[in-house]
């Protein structure tokens, strides 16, 4: 009883602990997850902050550059190295990572950057031509600044400025550009500002990232994907294929967060398993001690001992507990006094009744052909000569039916004693058959015998065993009226052998199912009801089991199981 006390109370707690620890785990983990996206939210709209801000002066910058007298007086001359010392000087005092200025014509001629190229590179970043660029299009429709985010050479991507450049006339004489790359410069300066990590993808590829990969070169996009939740957002990219502002947040911060608080939760969990199992250890002890008395005064209650009393002491419920059991034996002690002094009235009683039932069926049984004989009798006495004979052989019909009735009777109360045999359970069953063949009911009645290769053999009466196969198989021909199939078949299951009769009658009703093997009752107006009582107590002698079905399709199925004759 400890035991059990002990092991229920830590059970539910641990049961307790593991609902609260997957509880925290699913709404933690929601809770996580949604604080994460919102820091990603402010780091995608800080860095978009920046990018605006970096537009917003790279179009300013560009007007002024554009308006530089440097830079006017320059172009027309043709004079690159005027033209590139003022740049060079201009970059040195603003923000941008490079300067370009471009003929009428939109052809870089000139340019400075704070980045050198490799040399490979360095030719065609000079020639790079400008009327690739949406913004120039933009700015030499418009003779106005036009600013964007853009492609620039080689291969990366940029902010970008152009405001064109315009002589005396008013005509325009070239172009300045300015630009600020987007390359992992630009997204650790703001990953120091948000604290959040961030990346730049377009066209499926990362072209800047704070996650690296091996700690020199951008993480891949498919491996992003797997280590961080990412949030989305498109960066303006007028006229060409957008770019894409990915927020990052690491996964395994999530899961270092939760594991940390199911650790947590699991200390605690065990603080409290282990003052639970102390608590629940001196409580069970107060608790057991009473209730193993309880226990052993209820079983030598149940061996007769109504004497037994327990001491009323203790806390409350434990003493309301051992109040009531002692009543409860002093009620048992006047109630078994009682049962011994009226036990033998009740043995009487029930004797009377079993008499009562067995004289109040002879007499239903009898009563009809007996009033049909002394029917009869009057009638010889005032009967011509060729009645009286007629009259004879009705008298015998009906005492014959009396005979049979009170046989029938003794058969059920003392059936007849006999020597048991083995013999083979196919020859009660086809003896039974035969004999019935000869009877009226049968006439019409198709009979279906399968037998097994070898029979079963079985040890008893076998005038018992053909007698209860005949009352069945009689039983089911009146039921279908004559007309139907009796289907019997023989065979042996392990250490027993069965016979299953089968008929295609109106079957048996669920309420009249359990009392068919009642003595007397039957559903035949014309019928004794001791028949299927008497087949019940055969295979009861022969210690075996008798079943009857009626499956919703019609018919009565019954199943008799007997015990296989030992081995000689």
């Amino acid at each position: 009883m400890f035991g059990k006390l002990m092991r229920s109370n830590l059970l539910t707690l641990a049961f307790a602990s593991l609902i609260f620890g997957a509880a925290y785990s699913v709404f933690a983990a929601r809770y996580l997850k949604s604080a994460a996206e919102e820091d990603m939210t402010r780091a995608a709209l800080l860095a978009s902050s920046v990018i605006s801000r970096n537009l917003e002066g790279a179009a300013l910058t560009s007007r002024l550059l554009a308006q530089n007298y440097e830079i006017r007086s320059g172009l027309p001359a043709g004079d690159k190295e005027r033209i590139s010392a003022e740049i060079e000087k201009e970059l040195k005092n603003i923000e941008a990572d490079f300067i370009t200025v471009a003929g009428a014509d939109g052809v870089s001629t000139i340019r400075a950057s704070r980045r050198p190229l490799p040399p490979e590179f360095e030719t065609s970043a000079l020639s790079e031509p400008l009327f690739l660029s949406p913004a120039f299009h933009r700015a030499s429709t418009s003779g106005e600044p036009a600013v964007g985010i853009e492609p620039v050479f080689p291969g990366g991507l940029g902010i970008v400025a152009i405001a064109p450049t315009k002589g005396e006339d008013g005509e325009i004489i070239g172009f300045v550009r300015i630009g600020f790359h987007l390359d992992d410069r630009f997204v650790e300066t703001v990953r120091e500002m948000t604290q959040a990590d961030l990346a730049i993808e377009r066209r499926g590829e990362i072209i800047a990232s704070t996650a690296r990969a091996s700690g020199q070169e951008p993480a891949l996009a498919s491996a992003l994907s797997k280590s961080y939740l990412i949030h989305s957002s498109e960066m303006p990219s007028e006229g060409t294929e957008p770019a894409r502002l990915l927020a990052l947040y690491p996964k395994n911060r999530i899961a270092r967060a939760l594991k940390q608080g199911l650790a947590a939760i699991a200390a605690i969990a065990a603080v409290a398993l282990a003052v639970s199992a102390f608590a629940s250890a001196r409580l069970s002890r107060r608790i057991v001690s009473p209730i193993s008395e309880l226990i052993y005064g209820a079983e030598r209650i149940q061996a007769g001992d109504f004497g037994r009393r327990l001491d009323a002491s203790g806390p409350d419920e434990l003493r309301e507990l051992a109040t009531a059991f002692n009543r409860m034996a002093e009620a048992l002690t006047q109630r078994d006094e009682e049962i011994k002094i009226n036990q033998d009235q009740l043995v009487e009683s029930g004797k009377l009744a079993a008499v009562g039932e067995l004289a109040a069926g002879v007499a239903h049984e009898i009563g009809n052909p007996l009033a049909a004989i002394l029917g009869y009798v009057q009638l010889i006495n005032t009967a011509p000569p060729e009645k009286i004979s007629h009259y004879l052989e009705r008298i015998a019909q009906e005492a014959g039916f009396i005979d049979q009735t009170i046989r029938d009777l003794l058969e059920f109360s003392r059936p007849a004693a006999a020597e048991d045999q083995v013999f083979a359970a196919d020859d009660a069953v086809d003896e039974a058959l035969r004999m019935l063949s000869f009877h009226k009911t049968m006439k019409h009645t198709e009979v279906k015998r399968t037998r097994p290769q070898k029979s079963p053999l079985i040890k008893g009466g076998k005038k018992e065993i053909t007698q209860a196969v005949m009352n069945i198989a009689l039983n089911a021909a009146q039921a279908m009226k004559g007309h139907g199939t009796l289907d019997v078949s023989t065979g042996s299951e392990g250490a027993t052998a069965f016979i299953k009769i089968r008929d295609t009658g109106p079957g048996v009703k669920p309420e009249n199912i359990k009392r068919i093997f009642d003595p007397f009752f039957t559903t035949r107006g014309d019928g004794v009801g001791l028949g299927l009582s008497i087949t019940y107590k055969i295979i009861e002698r022969h210690n075996g089991s008798i079943q009857v079905a009626s499956p919703p399709g019609g018919g009565a199925e019954f199943d008799i199981v007997l015990p296989l004759a030992p081995p000689a």
